[in-house]
């Protein structure tokens, strides 16, 4: 009896043990954006720019990170941080997403007929979004945050950086001035100056979200570090919509690179269409153009093609002489500044070697490069000089810029007067008859660009030369 008694209490403590039930892994206590923090760390760097070619590698991962969201839908417990960044954090991620699933691409715009925005859908909950109404309708008009601007990317380089953290509930606020502040104040998107800003056209394209148009400026004021005036020009640049890719992404150019990006900014903002230039407002930024000055002086031509060299002794005329007479401004004419000679006194150096603006148009341009449409690029601050292009010239647009200023030029009744049998044309071509080829070449030059036929035997007359300065 006593052996029966163990061998029941034996079962029963069996019985009972069997049915206990198995220690379950705990699942996390927290939502998190832990993963997506590890991917953006490992292929993103500090200026926004994405390793595609490797983070191909690991779209399982950022599959399986999207899947985690969609898991875990925003409810109405969650505050309004925490749905802003799991929203930003599901755009960025849903954009590598299709662009790692079409890669390699040149461009966003390759994919969806350059309407990813609108196209590609992801399902949360019960509906799905496009990127457009996971920005406008989640985010924006939800939580009325322009800095939302600042935080998504849409993978071109013209777009604010790719942050390369997560945004999490606790950091959010601070990465959204963090991150304002940051592009707002890099140059490669805008140029702020005291009185003018050129700037990324998302300002123009969202220009409501940040106020309207009236409140750029006192918007950009909130955190530019360089004071903008309150009646400050408003400009917007280009957008880019290369990839933001590692590998084809252009490196930042050595202090010794030549560019002219900074005398494009000044023309486009002091010079209008007509060529005449807003010298008041452009006597403000006369600091900007002394360093594109010095910074030509510092890249003297070197084995260069003709037309990079020809673009580079172009734009050092022109912004050479407007910043002499910046500098003796208000002047009513050029002529009032060394006694009438001022392209035979002044001096510009470049290479060891002082040049005069004579020097620089007689020997550095039409000797060497024996181009008469040097003149119709070239300006002299004159109303009757061929009017200044409100642009940089380059080695890739010299060409073309040749031809149209020549055209527009010569076909322009204020400065020549062209009838079938005779033209009045400017005394341009009367002082440098010999760079068209002879007085007997005048008539030939004028029709191979005049819109006006002109006889073989038609005569030829000069207008007088206006010396008033080109100004607005």
């Amino acid at each position: 009896m006593k052996n029966l008694f163990l061998l029941g209490g034996l079962l029963a403590l069996l019985l009972f043990t069997g049915c206990e039930k198995p220690v379950e892994e705990p699942m996390p206590s927290t939502f998190n954006h832990d993963q997506w923090n590890t991917l953006l760390k490992k292929y993103v760097n500090t200026e926004g720019k994405v390793d595609y070619t490797n983070f191909k590698d690991d779209l399982p991962q950022l599959d399986t990170y999207i899947q985690y969201l969609k898991d875990n839908v925003p409810t109405t417990e969650w505050s309004d941080n925490k749905k802003m960044a799991y929203w930003i954090n599901l755009y960025n991620a849903f954009t590598i997403q299709q662009v790692l699933q079409n890669y390699p691409i040149n461009s966003i715009k390759d994919i969806g007929n350059g309407d990813i925005w609108n196209t590609a859908q992801i399902a949360i909950g019960d509906r799905s979004y496009t990127l457009n109404q996971i920005e406008k309708e989640n985010l924006i008009l939800q939580f009325g945050e322009e800095k939302v601007h600042f935080a998504i990317n849409c993978a071109a380089k013209s777009c604010p950086p790719l942050f390369n953290k997560a945004w999490e509930e606790d950091n959010i606020q601070q990465y959204y001035t963090d991150r304002a502040t940051a592009f707002i104040n890099n140059s490669t998107y805008n140029i702020i100056t005291n009185n003018s800003v050129i700037i990324s056209a998302i300002f123009d394209w969202y220009t409501s979200d940040f106020g309207g148009t009236a409140n750029l400026i006192p918007y950009l004021q909130q955190y530019s570090t360089t004071t903008i005036d309150n009646n400050a020009t408003v400009l917007f640049s280009n957008y880019d919509w290369d990839l933001n890719d590692q590998k084809t992404a252009t490196p930042p150019p050595p202090a010794n690179t030549l560019s002219h990006a900074k005398w494009d900014s000044l023309l486009q903002v002091h010079v209008n269409a007509a060529g005449e230039v807003d010298y008041a407002s452009f006597k403000n930024d006369l600091s900007i153009l002394d360093n594109y000055i010095i910074h030509l002086q510092n890249n003297a031509p070197n084995s260069w093609t003709a037309n990079k060299e020809m673009a580079y002794w172009i734009n050092l005329y022109n912004a050479f002489t407007i910043q002499q007479v910046l500098v003796e401004y208000p002047v009513n004419s050029i002529t009032d500044i060394d006694n009438g000679d001022i392209w035979n006194v002044r001096t510009v150096t470049v290479g060891g070697t002082a040049y005069t603006l004579n020097q620089i148009e007689q020997n550095q341009l039409l000797t060497k490069f024996s181009e008469p449409k040097v003149h119709f690029a070239v300006n002299c601050a004159a109303k009757s000089c061929p009017p200044l292009l409100n642009k940089a010239w380059t080695e890739s647009n010299i060409q073309q810029n040749y031809t149209d200023r020549t055209n527009l030029f010569i076909n322009d009744a204020t400065h020549n007067q062209l009838t079938a049998s005779s033209i009045q044309v400017s005394k341009i071509f009367d002082w440098y008859a010999s760079d068209f080829g002879g007085p007997s070449g005048i008539v030939p030059y004028f029709q191979q660009y005049s819109t006006t036929t002109i006889n073989n035997n038609a005569t030829v007359t000069y207008n007088n030369y206006d010396w008033a300065l080109n100004k607005q």
